[in-house]
């Protein structure tokens, strides 16, 4: 992962942005979850998203060039 991409990583807009594209894909597909249940759902995504974040960059790391293989199947993983 070059220094760019671990800075965006970061970057409070960018992370929002996706946190809250999953948390609004996830509310229209499942029916257990309901609307106003967005900000609990994107807030406790948000503290897991920067918790974890050290930790998800080493699986990345280690992973080495196969890092990309790590999102097979998520969500915007067919656009490219």
């Amino acid at each position: 992962m070059d220094e760019q991409t671990q800075l965006e990583s970061l970057n409070p807009i960018t992370v929002s942005m996706g946190i809250a594209i999953y948390t609004y894909y996830t509310i229209l597909v499942n029916p257990a979850v309901q609307i106003n249940s967005f900000n609990n759902l994107f807030i406790k995504s948000w503290y897991c998203y920067y918790k974890n974040w050290m930790a998800r960059c080493l699986m990345i790391k280690m992973n080495g060039s196969n890092w990309e293989q790590q999102f097979n199947g998520v969500l915007l993983d067919s656009i490219k």
